[in-house]
């Protein structure tokens, strides 16, 4: 027990030291870019504003929806006929931008069609990095094509000491639309079937329905309303006051309730909407790996302001490190109910229709180890309550929501971690609540639950290697060069006008592909810099410098590539000769396990004797018999399997 305290010690103690010595990061840390063309012969994405992009940057490229879905006024509205390329996503990095025009260093790894809501997200990279206060995602945003997605990347730790939440940020649901009465009345006699209508009622003006909720799929003109699914976006509900349905992400969404209890001659609505669309099947395996926002809930059916818009699905959550420190915090991407302000209880309807419950979304946990605990949620929301307020003396009950889908929460190890608590649920559906009627107060009219979504495993994130373009040197920078010493990279940069750049960044990689920063300096009006890098691996690591300059631009240096094939401190290899004992000992240190040889020359080159030995960590000491050798100059040379080093020696007897 001893022994795991102080190991426990130890280990608390380096993830401080690690943490203190970490970025910070809070709030919005991506920015969201509308992709309006792509050029594959010039591997080149044309976004509708490069601010906030700048080369060199770690990108993720995703489309948010594309799916084509059958259209028929029946009950198979909204099925999936093509996912196409909806859910496609990748890692690349900016080589340089021109214009708008973003040249992309790796050839696009999948195929993208921009009619999709193509975006471009950037994705913050650090060695380690603290989570100090919640971050967030932009919602969704379908006028501009972006937002739902948070991304953040850490080469070693990224430290949660808060949450992170993309909860309502995934598709939007179906908006809020008031059928007022008179004009947009209802009649007895007709129930209203159809499972799409559009927002000017047709052919008569009875003939209306909430808006259904975002998916894959786009809305098709003038068929952007009533109880059809959208996908996985939940159906609207029909004339006259039915429930909207929940979305659906992995799981799908739940049925929105009917009106019930109302007279033989008064208004029907007995066509809540259906529940959104699984996506199980349309991409969430390590073959076809495709992610997606949680599905939009559908709109209730409402002519008095109180019916409600649908709720939204949860975005997308992607964590990239070597390891993740957290002590039980949450990560989510939930579904959010619905909502209006003008309720008395904004959380349930009064008289009209209840909105439907938006799904759980994605989260993407892509980490090598988690030390502590994190709590996952990718929830569908619940469907909202119907009632009347104050208490109805009818016996009239208005049509409750469905509720949503639930999410993905999807891991890289092969077995679901269990320091991680998961929770993907469906959203129960709502009910006619203690304000209505006597009769039917506490039924479900018919509203469902939205079913379980899934923990997955085995996530490979899709990352662009095939090299086509680099940025062009920096022309204000005179040199750029590097060089290994005992164990240490030494780096050094000259300028030709040290006026002109703001801060310097170093940057580090280990594959030439994926840079981090390693040091940032401000220009302090030197033009020649010079930094160590201690940390080396062996094998090659990958420099390049990143210049920010006073007028906004960014240049970069040629990539360097240093090699540290030194396992032997050069600077420790000492040779004492004893000539009373015959022998000259060497004595060096070495940085791992090794084998190696002793080889002993004469001054001319002449080689005189071979000796196999073995390299230890630490301080090593080996002896070479001189009896035999006639006074003269010699040469003793410690061989390994990447390096030579060589000392001179005197035989005098």
């Amino acid at each position: 027990m001893r022994q795991k305290s102080l190991i426990g010690l130890i280990i608390s103690v380096i993830a401080l030291f690690l943490q203190g010595n970490s970025q910070s990061v809070s709030g919005v840390i991506n920015t969201y870019h509308k992709v309006t063309a792509i050029n594959t012969l010039t591997n080149t994405l044309t976004v509708s504003s490069p601010a906030g992009l700048s080369p060199g940057q770690r990108i993720l490229i995703i489309q948010m929806k594309g799916a084509t879905i059958n259209v028929t006024n029946s009950a198979s509205f909204g099925n999936m006929v093509a996912i196409n390329n909806a859910g496609n996503y990748e890692l690349n990095t900016i080589c340089s931008i021109v214009g708008n025009d973003v040249v992309l260093q790796n050839v696009l790894l999948r195929t993208y069609t921009v009619s999709g809501y193509v975006q471009i997200v950037s994705v913050p990279q650090y060695t380690s990095v603290t989570v100090t206060d919640t971050l967030r995602a932009n919602a969704f945003n379908s006028a501009a094509g972006t937002g739902g997605v948070i991304a953040l990347r850490a080469t070693d730790t990224i430290f949660l000491n808060s949450g992170v939440t993309a909860t309502g940020a995934g598709f939007p649901g179906g908006a809020l639309t008031n059928f007022t009465t008179p004009t947009y009345d209802c009649v007895w006699s007709t129930d209203v079937t159809n499972y799409f209508l559009p927002l000017a009622p047709t052919p008569n003006q009875y003939y209306s329905g909430g808006k259904k909720g975002e998916g894959v799929a786009d809305y098709t003109l003038n068929q952007e309303y009533a109880r059809g699914k959208q996908a996985n976006g939940g159906g609207g509900g029909n004339n006259h006051n039915a429930g909207g349905a929940g979305g659906a992400n992995y799981g799908a969404g739940g049925n929105g309730g009917r009106r019930a209890g109302e007279s033989a001659f008064g208004c029907h609505g007995a066509n809540g909407g259906i529940g959104g669309l699984s996506l199980s099947a349309s991409g969430y395996t390590v073959g076809n790996n495709k992610i997606f926002l949680g599905g939009g809930g559908g709109a209730g059916h409402g002519n008095n302001f109180k019916e409600q818009g649908g709720g939204n699905g949860g975005g997308i959550v992607i964590l990239i490190a070597n390891v993740i420190v957290s002590s039980g915090r949450t990560v989510a991407a939930n579904g959010a109910m619905a909502y209006n302000a003008a309720c008395y209880d904004p959380y349930q309807a009064e008289g009209d229709g209840a909105g439907g419950g938006g799904a759980g979304g994605t989260i993407i946990l892509d980490v090598n180890t988690i030390s502590g605990t994190i709590t996952t949620e990718a929830i569908g929301a619940n469907g909202a309550n119907s009632s009347h307020y104050p208490v109805s003396p009818l016996n009239d009950c208005t049509g409750p929501g469905g509720g949503g889908g639930g999410g993905v929460v999807w891991v890289s190890a092969g077995s679901f971690p269990g320091a991680i608590t998961s929770t993907v649920t469906g959203g129960a559906n709502g009910i006619v609540s203690m304000s209505s009627a006597l009769s039917c107060r506490g039924a479900t009219n018919n509203a469902t639950a939205g079913t379980v979504g899934a923990n997955l495993t085995g996530h490979t994130f899709p990352t662009a290697t095939s090299f086509t373009c680099a940025p062009l040197p920096a022309t204000n920078l005179k040199y750029f060069k590097g060089r290994i010493n005992s164990n240490i990279a030494t780096l050094q940069w000259e300028l030709r006008d040290g006026t002109i750049a703001d801060r310097y960044i170093l940057e580090k990689s280990e594959d030439g592909s994926i840079f981090y920063p390693l040091s940032t300096i401000s220009n302090n009006g030197n033009r020649v810099f010079s930094i160590n890098d201690a940390s080396l691996r062996l094998g090659p690591t990958y420099y390049r410098l990143k210049i920010l300059n006073k007028n906004a631009s960014t240049e970069f240096s040629t990539i360097i590539r240093l090699t540290n094939d030194q396992s032997i401190n050069a600077e420790t290899l000492i040779l004492i000769t004893d000539q009373d004992k015959g022998q000259v000992m060497v004595n060096f240190n070495s940085y791992q396990h090794s084998s190696g040889r002793l080889i002993l020359f004469k001054a001319t080159g002449e080689k005189i004797k071979e000796q196999p030995i073995i390299i230890r960590p630490g301080q090593n000491k080996e002896t070479i018999n001189t009896l035999q050798l006639p006074n003269g100059t010699y040469v003793v040379s410690l061989v390994t399997d990447t390096n030579r080093y060589s000392k001179k020696f005197l035989v005098q007897k």
